[in-house]
């Protein structure tokens, strides 16, 4: 992982076009799915660390309703910016969380209960979980999510 999608100079995990030879330099969610499935060593204090300073920098860390899965726009498709998906954004806040760093817990534990509260407000407001979410910050609360092949999924109903 660390070869061949870690980016030194933005100190976070790309996508690899094998065609191009080159990061993908774009700002999606996976960047830092690494950090929960553990891709650097224990001793390493300073890669959990960076990560978390690229998601400030791309600004992510400012939607307060969720992580969003990319900051594309007018595709229509369920990965657009509005879009965020809570296997994603859980990935990310136990990657934090996991790390033992105070600094990062705290910033787990400010995401997890901006997701929980936006999604709880939601399930109230609809009795459904929805596989995707709103988070865009035109919208004043949260919702399903939108775009792409299928309606969107409310995977779990209360009657």
């Amino acid at each position: 992982m660390k070869v061949i999608h870690w980016n030194e100079t933005d100190g976070i995990w790309y996508d690899y076009d094998l065609e191009k030879k080159l990061h993908s330099n774009t700002y999606y969610i996976s960047n830092a799915l690494p950090l929960y499935a553990k891709c650097y060593d224990d001793e390493d204090e300073v890669t959990p660390h960076r990560a978390y300073e690229y998601l400030k920098r791309e600004g992510v860390l400012n939607f307060t309703k969720g992580l969003p899965t990319s900051l594309a726009m007018g595709s229509e498709q369920q990965w657009d910016k509005e879009n965020a998906w809570p296997p994603m954004v859980h990935m990310v806040i136990e990657g934090f969380r996991t790390t033992g760093d105070p600094l990062l817990m705290k910033a787990a534990e400010t995401m997890a209960t901006q997701w929980l509260g936006v999604t709880y407000k939601s399930f109230i407001r609809t009795h459904s979980m929805f596989e995707k979410y709103n988070v865009s910050a035109m919208t004043e609360e949260c919702s399903a999510g939108s775009g792409g092949e299928y309606e969107v999924q409310a995977s779990f109903i209360i009657p």
